[in-house]
């Protein structure tokens, strides 16, 4: 329900990550960026940035829009949003920064070194797939195994940090 611009871009990661292995297509063909917070989508970013690391007023926003999307796609994107919407941004933005296309597309810039290089479609196909194989995902509620794990090192590595 509360939701800033930082935990916005990530769990829009993860929704297109897990699309194609689940809806067996993409649900928005944006690219992200891989900026030293984790993957951006930068259009939506621009639409968001007011708000800084406060939480989005969706009722303002949603209220009149057709998004035209099937009931199975409201259905994804509501339990995909579950899964990792109930983390907050800088959790999400570690969870982000352990994969594989963030890490790609980040290869040899230092950690606070500003980049706008896009994150490889590609790469996230072959690491969403990856990890639907290795952690036995057939549906969307199976993405929890993976979800929690990524939560539990994204823990272990901000403890590190402290």
């Amino acid at each position: 329900e509360e939701v800033t611009p930082l935990a916005l871009q990530k769990v829009l990661y993860f929704i297109k990550g897990f699309s194609k292995p689940i809806l067996k297509e993409e649900i928005f063909n944006d690219s992200a960026e891989a900026w030293v917070h984790g993957p951006v989508y930068k259009e939506i970013y621009d639409c968001f940035s007011y708000y800084k690391y406060n939480n989005i007023n969706y009722s303002n926003i949603l209220k009149d829009y057709d998004y035209n999307l099937t009931e199975e796609e409201k259905q994804y994107i509501k339990e995909i949003s579950l899964l990792f919407g109930c983390y907050n941004g800088n959790v999400l933005k570690e969870m982000s920064h352990l994969t594989e296309p963030w890490l790609k597309a980040r290869s040899g810039l230092k950690d606070d070194e500003s980049s706008n290089r896009f994150i490889e479609d590609k790469d996230m196909d072959d690491y969403f797939k990856k990890i639907c194989k290795k952690y036995s995902i057939k549906n969307i509620k199976d993405i929890s195994k993976y979800s929690n794990d990524l939560f539990k090192n994204a823990i272990d590595k901000l403890n590190l940090k402290k």
